[in-house]
Parts: C-alpha cells; structure tokens; sequence
C-alpha cells in the first residue's frame, strides 16, 4: 500500500517509476532494523546518563550492573566480574557483617553479594539480615548459628557461605569452620528447641555452652579456591594460575589478552594457561577434534585442535595429555575467521616443557620514545648483540603496541639498562627478559 503512494509521489517529482522502487526497497530494508526519532533521542539520553554515572561513580554502577545478574549461570556471573576488575574496580569475597543480597560499593571496592552465593535463597538472605539488624554485627561464627532461623538458613547454605569466604574476617581457617559446623549446628538446634523451658535439671547450662572450635589446620590456598569456584562459579581469593605465572613469563611470549592484536606472521604466540575443561567432537567428514577452554585468571579463551594438524600435533597426539585444572603452555594461531579462538599447533604441560622464552621484551611510553634518538637506539641494541629476539612495547594512554625486531638479537645485561637509560631517560625504560 505504502510503495504505491511512495511511487505515485515520486513521480510527481520527477522520478522514475523503477528508481523509486529501488529507493523504496533501501527505505523497506531499513524499516526492519530502524529507529524512529524519539526512539533514538531516549536511546541517546540514557547513554549519556549511563556513561556519567560510569564516570563519576564507577563503583555503585558497576555494582549495581553485577547486581543485575545475579541468578544468571555462574561461568556468566565470572565473565562479568572479570570484568569489572579488568576495568581496575576490585571485587572482594562476600563477607556476614557486610554483604548484603546485591553487590555493594565500599570505600575502595566492590563487595560480593550474599545473594551470589550459591543455595543462599530469599528465606536465608531474610533470616540473616533480620539477625544482623535486630542484634548487631555478629561476633563470632558461634553467635551467627545461634541467632540465624535454622529452618530459613541450612546447614547447607552456611557450608557455602564458608567455602565463600564469607566469614573470613571472623575466623579466617575455614577448615576449622567446615570441621565444626555439624556439631554447632545441631547443638544449636537443641538449643532452639528447648527455648526458655530450660533443662531437665533446672539450670540453663546449654545457653552458656556450645561445641568448641575444631583444632584442625585451613585448607590450603589450592582447596580454598576449588571451594570458591565451587559455591561461586568463580575465583575470589586469587587464582590457582598464580603460582605458575614466573614459570610461564619465562616459557610464553604472549598472554591471552594479546591474541586479539597479534600481527606477526613468522612467529607464532605461545602463552600459558589452566586447562577449564574440553570436549570432543566430529568434524563434517567424521573425524574427532577438541575443542578446549584455557583460562589465566585474566583472560579465557577457546583453542580448537583439529584431527589433522598441517604443522604440528594433531588431536590424536594430544588428548592423552590432557588434565583439567593443569597449567598448559599452547602455541597456535588467531582463527582467521576472527572469533576469537586460537588454532593449536602444540600443547604441552608447562611444567614439561623445554621451551624458554626467546625474546626480551623492552617497554617504553610513546612521549618517551618520540623524544628519543631512534637511531642511537638501534645502535644500542646491536651493541648488545646475543640469541634474543626484540619486542619493542610502546604505551600511550589509550593503546598499547608491541613490535617484533625480527633482525635484531641481544643479550640482557646491566650494560644494556644503562644504555636504554641513556637513550631514553632514567628509569623510562623497563626491559624484561
């Protein structure tokens, strides 16, 4: 109906009836994705509001927008957290005396919700903060069981809340906590149940008594993050990575987060990562392949292992190798469909591996390095002549660039920092080998 107007109008201005259709047709194909002007001006002004509070309280809304997804799966609630502190905002574990259901901002930082930790409902959230109000901070992990509803908060529920970390300022030894939660908890329900009638004998002994504390040592830092990921979907306390991260600096030339930008075609990135987990699955002509997820407490990312490998080891060779929650060091390329995923050519244990890092890695900020002589800088560098390939890393305030030196080899020294020092300035240059 509207073509025939648009083309009877056209025509009184002069336009041909075929090219009014084909305007028309661009006009019709926008229609299916196109906003209206008071569409737009209130998609435009909520953006504005948006990107305000983002500057100038970066905290409540990003708390507010962690918030909003709780309840979603928990590898999603990771990704956003992730984040968060990726944008430089650090999230803490849950704590009784301070979390309430939703994230919170403090002072300095994000506060995990109760309300994210997993088999904590309404009922218990309700039953705690009615606790907390009516009788104050409580005072030990004891005086907490005691004056919880039993019925609304589980034995379950306060399992979680110890993996969480939720009571940590109270005593920091969860295992004790885990040790000693059954008999407290049932000594607490006797307690409930006998109300003031008192005992059989008269006295009032078993307010005045309870359970003590197990004399048990805590978990160790690997258990207490399984338990994290376990009641959370994710790692708050740190992450289980760290310890292998000066073994991989010294193994990789790459992290997860440069993958995106890698240009260089003669030299392909090798960076370290835990093993999340992997999946087999048959390719169009029927062949198995893997498909696996790494994750360096920074970044994850999926890397594709095909049945036939043209340079380097196929499926077949590496499945066997294969340990969730091991640290792998991963050499491959960028999908070129850009996806973000990356095509193995090896994958080996990072504890097994051979491989050193072959590079040293120089890095200076862009004011720096335009003030600079670049030509005294490449004779510094032949200067220092060994087996090390270069990566000039240049930082501005929004980018960063790293460019390989492909013709260039050098030795790490004292002499060589001093030299740099000459170059750039005192102190402007970092070198990392």
């Amino acid at each position: 109906q509207q073509r025939a107007v648009f083309r009877a109008g056209a025509e009184k201005n002069g336009v041909a009836g075929e090219r009014a259709d084909e305007i028309f047709n661009i006009i019709e194909k926008f229609a299916g994705y196109g906003f209206n002007k008071s569409h737009s001006a209130a998609y435009a002004l909520i953006t504005y509001q948006t990107a305000w509070l983002k500057v100038h309280y970066p905290k409540e809304f990003m708390a507010a927008y962690l918030s909003s997804k709780i309840g979603a799966k928990k590898e999603v609630m990771a990704e956003y957290v992730r984040e968060v502190r990726a944008s430089g905002i650090e999230v803490l574990a849950p704590d009784i005396n301070e979390s309430y259901a939703d994230f919170t901002a403090t002072k300095t930082a994000i506060r995990f919700g109760l309300g994210g930790v997993s088999k904590v409902g309404d009922a218990a959230l309700s039953s705690i903060f009615q606790a907390r109000e009516q009788g104050g901070p409580f005072q030990s992990f004891w005086d907490f069981i005691l004056r919880v509803d039993k019925h609304a908060v589980s034995k379950a529920v306060v399992e979680n809340l110890i993996k969480a970390g939720a009571f940590d300022t109270l005593n920091p030894n969860r295992n004790q906590l885990m040790s000693s939660l059954t008999d407290m908890f049932e000594f607490a329900q006797k307690q409930d149940t006998q109300g003031d009638q008192g005992s059989l004998f008269g006295d009032d002994m078993l307010s005045e008594e309870h359970p003590t504390l197990a004399e048990v040592e805590d978990f160790d830092m690997v258990q207490k993050l399984e338990f994290e990921k376990e009641s959370m979907g994710m790692f708050i306390s740190g992450h289980p990575f760290d310890r292998y991260r000066s073994l991989a600096e010294r193994k990789s030339n790459a992290h997860i987060g440069d993958l995106p930008y890698w240009r260089n075609e003669r030299v392909a990135p090798t960076f370290a990562a835990l093993l999340s987990n992997y999946q087999e699955k048959l390719t169009k002509r029927g062949e198995p392949m893997g498909i696996l997820a790494f994750d360096d407490g920074e970044r994850e990312i999926k890397v594709v292992c095909f049945a036939r490998a043209r340079n380097g080891k196929s499926w077949g060779e590496i499945k066997p190798l294969l340990f969730t929650g091991k640290p792998y060091l991963i050499t491959g390329r960028p999908d070129e469909r850009g996806d973000g995923s990356v095509i193995a050519s090896d994958i080996v244990l990072l504890e097994d591996s051979e491989a050193e890092k072959n590079y040293i890695e120089i890095a200076v900020s862009y004011e720096a390095l335009k003030e600079a002589s670049q030509k005294k800088f490449i004779t510094v560098l032949k200067n220092h002549r060994g087996d090390r390939t270069v990566i000039l890393k240049v930082a501005s305030e929004t980018e960063t660039a790293a460019v390989v030196f492909d013709h260039i080899r050098i030795s790490p020294s004292k002499a060589l920092e001093d030299d740099l020092d000459e170059v750039f300035g005192r102190g402007e240059a970092q070198l990392s080998a």
